[in-house]
């Protein structure tokens, strides 16, 4: 029990030694960053200009070929000969012309069996059509034979009627009668007979005449499938990827089970990228619109690009068309202006699409702009002397139910001051301003350090203005409420 108690103290003095030393860190950590007594804290200022912002929307993407075709076997068979690898150029041909260019044979399969079975289907049809010729001669003998059976009909006919007024007038007996009646009745069967074998001749001939058909539709069908073993290409363009080696079978697809794709052909004479747009930013997209692609392939470059279609609906190629976030997306196809070199496809990227273009809208550095709590701001009540008036909220700034306010530092009497603003569009850089500061306004702009400890009246000390460093005279207040020029952007970043 003592050991335990031993223990239980070594940890618990271990752990106070831990918050110690964690304290005095923090206080150093907090000396360090935090301005004294007698220590300003560092700004860089900005003067607020007007210029030209580009609002963009960022997608990634995948590079592909202007024109892409996967080529699968539209009939079953053994790959005999693939003549053109990966890398070839190939043809789609031109028949047309004066001097005929024949397509690229992309795939050769073995046609061995369908020759055979076209073989035997035009022997099937060839037998049929002897067949026909000899039912014609059959049809043509029972015609011959129903003629001679209405004949004797008609003979037995005129006898029956004969022998009726004979016996009536009583020139011959009952018994002559009779034999003249059993006379007109086989000749009346004897009619009916040879009718009805004509007409199943005839009936014969025509089932015969529809096999022929079925026989030449199937040799029409066998001399496609013949026609199918040899694969050219459809297109001009080169061969990107083979899936098949000569030797294996060459699987036909299914309705629901589409057959393997034995080769691709790209027509790499342009690309475009397939971008994956949120449905946040889609309403910005537009047709022509200018892009900035970035390859992950070529980082050194940016290639210039226009937007050719936007997609009306979701993609489908994830679960409801959602990337990995779970938001919607659309594919939206932009169209390269110059072509990387060496091309490839399949490459990562990511675009930037011109959403909208402002031209002389007042500026300012993206991280001089602040959330900040609706109290905090100045009001018209709250200023005791005309510089608090000029910084303080104006009545027509309607801050609604919201708790936060956007607004700017500003540096007065060498203190930050807030100032409330209303913003506009943005780019990585600037932010538009549309109410709450004009040309020649300063803003605090950094550093960043800084801008994480500013607070409304804290003592500032300007190093910085426009991305030109200042000395400590020009520091002071007076200096600060100067200058109206503008400066460098990249230094005020």
């Amino acid at each position: 029990m003592k050991k335990l108690f031993r223990s239980l103290a070594w940890i618990a003095g271990v752990l106070l030694a831990i918050v110690v030393v964690l304290g005095v860190a923090g206080s150093i950590v907090a000396a360090r960053f935090a301005p004294g007594d007698d220590q300003d804290l560092e700004v860089w200022l900005k003067t607020v200009e007007t210029g030209e912002l580009v609002e963009t929307l960022a997608a990634p993407g995948l590079v592909e070929a202007v024109t892409e075709v996967e080529i699968s076997a539209r009939v079953s068979a053994r790959i005999l000969d693939i003549p053109h690898g990966e890398g070839k150029q190939v043809t789609a041909g031109d028949t047309a012309s004066d001097s005929p260019i024949p397509p690229s044979i992309l795939i050769e399969l073995d046609a061995s069996d369908l020759r055979a079975q076209l073989d035997a289907a035009q022997k099937r049809r060839d037998s049929l059509i002897a067949t026909t010729a000899v039912d014609r001669a059959r049809i043509r003998g029972l015609q011959a034979s129903r003629k001679s059976a209405l004949t004797t009909l008609d003979d037995a006919r005129s006898d029956l009627e004969r022998q009726t007024q004979l016996l009536e007038s009583g020139d011959v007996s009952a018994m002559v009668l009779e034999d003249a009646r059993q006379a007109f009745a086989s000749a009346e069967a004897a009619a009916a007979s040879a009718e009805a074998n004509l007409q199943a001749a005839e009936l014969g001939l025509e089932v015969t005449g529809f096999n022929i058909a079925s026989s030449e539709a199937e040799i029409q069908r066998l001399r496609e499938n013949l026609a199918y073993t040899t694969i050219t290409s459809p297109i001009d363009g080169i061969v990107t990827r083979v899936n098949v080696e000569a030797g294996e079978i060459a699987v036909t697809g299914t309705m629901n089970n589409p057959g393997t794709v034995l080769i691709e052909v790209a027509d790499l004479s342009g690309l475009v990228v397939t971008a994956r747009v949120d449905e946040s930013d889609i309403i910005r997209a537009k047709e022509g619109q200018p892009a900035k692609i970035y390859i992950a392939a070529y980082p050194d470059q940016v290639f210039d690009g226009i937007v050719e279609r936007v997609a009306l609906a979701t993609s489908t190629q994830t679960a409801a068309g959602r990337g990995s976030t779970g938001s919607a997306y659309f594919e939206t196809r932009i169209r390269l202006n110059e072509l990387p070199d060496p091309i490839r496809t399949g490459l990562s990227a990511s675009v930037e699409i011109e959403a909208a273009k402002y031209h002389d809208v007042l500026l300012v550095p993206n991280q001089s702009v602040m959330s900040v709590p609706i109290e905090s701001l100045p009001t018209v009540e709250d200023g005791d002397d005309e510089q608090d008036g000029e910084d303080a909220v104006p009545a027509t700034y309607n801050v609604g139910s919201r708790t936060t306010a956007l607004a700017v530092y500003a540096v007065r009497d060498g203190k930050a001051t807030l100032v409330p603003v209303e913003i506009g569009a943005s780019d990585e850089n600037n932010t538009v301003i549309t109410a709450g500061l004009e040309v020649g306004d300063t803003v605090i702009s950094g550093p960043f350090a800084s801008l994480s400890q500013l607070a409304k009246d804290l003592k500032v000390r300007v190093t910085r203005r426009d991305g030109k460093t200042i000395d400590a005279e020009e520091s002071s207040s007076d200096a600060v409420d100067k200058g109206k020029g503008g400066g460098n952007d990249d230094d005020a970043q």
